[in-house]
């Protein structure tokens, strides 16, 4: 009768564990992609959604402002110092693009008032100073 012991030998164990190694540093940083750009889309979501709201309470209003001349952000906007005085609105806000879509500013942009025309789940819609 031969004695047969039931069991993984330590070299079948090591290369398991290199294969799953190798397997989380290929999809890791893949995981770690999506996520960020799944941010992203919620963020212009928000943003557009914020925009809806706006529109569906004052769009039969005097004042309303069209989407292409509002920037939303969650910053506050400043007043300069400056003679003639303006406020702007810091880099990071989000505008309409030609395409219609709302995309992140890269620049900050100047706004007609440092009271926001709406505010709602923690956003805030400033007019765009023509």
């Amino acid at each position: 009768m031969r004695n047969k012991k039931k069991g993984f030998t330590i070299v079948e164990l090591v290369i398991v564990i290199a294969v799953i190694a190798i397997l989380s540093a290929i999809l890791i940083p893949t995981f770690a992609g999506l996520t960020t750009k799944a941010n992203e889309v919620k963020v212009q979501e928000e943003v557009r959604n914020t925009y809806i709201a706006y529109s569906a309470e004052n769009a039969d209003k005097a004042d309303y402002v069209a989407p292409e001349k509002v920037v939303i952000t969650t910053e506050a906007a400043a007043s300069s110092t400056e003679e003639p005085a303006t406020v702007t609105v810091p880099a990071g806000a989000y505008k309409v693009n030609a395409s219609g879509a709302w995309e992140e500013t890269a620049t900050a942009t100047t706004v007609k008032s440092a009271e926001p025309i709406y505010e709602a789940n923690g956003y805030k819609i400033y007019a765009i100073k023509a």
